[in-house]
């Protein structure tokens, strides 16, 4: 599928992961990918080699559907484990979750307001 991100959006969603970096620090490298196709609207997982975090978010999700998967996901690399668990969404992800949103709400709060071709 064709992305939905204009050049101006690709270049804010790289702003973003950076300011979600630098607010709300995973104990490994992040990499985050935006793929022609996921099982779900993004998806989490770790790599051994060498020890990353990598977040797939869909490509034609919109902007909305993809800060939600990132942040979403970004809670997981924040209490990964590194192993499946039968219930990977504990009161710990939740913990994590409440604070990837609050560091969104941070970095949005940085920039002075988002452009509509962005938020459309």
């Amino acid at each position: 599928m064709p992305s939905q991100f204009t050049a101006q959006m690709l270049r804010r969603w790289r702003k973003y992961i950076e300011g979600l970096n630098e607010v709300l620090p995973c104990d490994r490298p992040v990499r985050v990918e935006r793929v022609s196709r996921s099982i779900d609207w993004g998806f989490a997982e770790t790599i051994k080699t060498p020890k990353q975090f990598l977040i797939r978010v869909r490509n034609d999700a919109t902007w909305g559907e993809s800060l939600d998967s990132l942040i979403h996901e970004w809670a997981h690399a924040r209490r990964w484990e590194g192993k499946d668990k039968d219930t990977d969404h504990p009161d710990e992800w939740g913990i994590e979750y409440a604070r990837a949103y609050r560091a969104h709400r941070a970095i949005c709060a940085d920039w002075s307001q988002l452009d509509d071709a962005v938020v459309q």
